[in-house]
């Protein structure tokens, strides 16, 4: 699978990317849960469980900066994602106006 990552387009590049996104996801749950982390060797071991230092919901553990990092970082990325979409929209309403003057 790996070597057949840059190939646009194919189902091996979307499975590539599925896999990648379920292990950073895993990877960062394992950290960011202080009472009610994931198992960690399901489903051979029901209760080992990793304890973080943090929480991303739990204001016990930091989960209020938390929160504020992950709403910053949510707007960051909706303004990265919007901006061609946005500028196009901003560009053919002033020339839009500029045609009507």
């Amino acid at each position: 699978m790996w070597r057949k990552r840059r190939n646009i387009g194919t189902v091996y590049r979307w499975l590539f990317w599925v896999l990648v996104s379920c292990l950073f996801h895993s990877s960062v749950d394992i950290f960011t849960h202080a009472d009610d982390g994931p198992l960690l060797f399901f489903p051979l071991d029901w209760s080992t469980r990793f304890h973080s230092p943090i929480s991303y919901w739990d204001p016990r553990y930091q989960g209020q900066a938390f929160g504020f990092f992950e709403k910053l970082l949510d707007s960051m990325l909706l303004i990265y994602l919007m901006k061609e979409k946005t500028c196009h929209l901003v560009c053919r309403l002033v020339l839009k106006d500029e045609t009507n003057t």
